[in-house]
């Protein structure tokens, strides 16, 4: 008989485990109490660095919070994850994201839903560097404000195989792990510099902005935000 692999990881003493199709509910019981989480996504992408939602294929939704770990759920075609969804719904816990306007966009066309409370770490960025010069992905991030250097190897790989490689679940555990942490520091310097309520305005937009980008609003004014898009 095979052995089943198991879903629990240590990842850089972090506690990461994967789920098919939605949170178990004992997590769901205690994500649901946090006040704040990081929220990534995996998928599959027909061309690299371009975000098209209407050709990706949504692979796995990873959330973390400090003191729960990090947990990878993988969607299944044609179900909806209730309980992630009841935590992506909840207007009191704040969602960190670090491309909130193309993870947000492809929640809401796969389930319908509307995610509330959304911060994301790439608008910060790009505010904070408004002479363009400067890099705003994770890989430049991460170094910058946490000293912690990231490998994209895994981003481009078949995040849709049956069973996910260690190396995909470690770069999808940090892809959540550090969030947290660079927003807080992004935001104590966006305090700093007097650009903190700049940025909160635009976070406190996404949510209609991604419900018009989704029904194809925006495609019908030729809509374009470089703060919010994918470079």
């Amino acid at each position: 008989m095979a052995k089943r692999k198991p879903n629990f990881y240590r990842i850089e003493g972090i506690e990461s485990r994967v789920f098919q199709g939605d949170l178990p509910k004992q997590s769901y019981g205690r994500f649901r109490h946090a006040k704040q989480i990081a929220v990534d996504l995996e998928y599959k992408t027909i061309e690299q660095n371009k975000f098209d939602f209407d050709t990706i294929k949504l692979a796995s939704v990873q959330v973390s919070s400090p003191g729960l770990g990090a947990i990878i759920i993988r969607v299944q075609n044609g179900e909806r994850p209730l309980y992630l969804i009841e935590v992506l719904k909840n207007p009191d816990i704040q969602k960190i994201f670090h491309f909130a306007f193309g993870d947000c966009s492809l929640i809401t066309k796969n389930w319908g839903i509307r995610v509330e409370n959304v911060a994301c770490t790439k608008i910060a960025a790009k505010v904070l560097f408004s002479d363009n010069n400067s890099k705003t992905s994770l890989i430049d991030l991460l170094p910058k404000y946490l000293n912690i250097s990231v490998s994209k190897t895994e981003q481009l790989s078949d995040w849709l195989i049956q069973s996910l490689t260690i190396e995909q679940i470690t770069y999808a555990t940090r892809d959540v792990l550090y969030l947290i942490p660079l927003y807080e520091k992004l935001v104590e310097e966006l305090t700093i510099k007097g650009k903190m309520h700049e940025v909160q305005k635009i976070w406190d937009s996404l949510p209609d902005i991604v419900a018009d980008e989704v029904s194809g609003e925006h495609k019908k004014v030729g809509w374009h935000d470089a703060l919010i898009e994918y470079k």
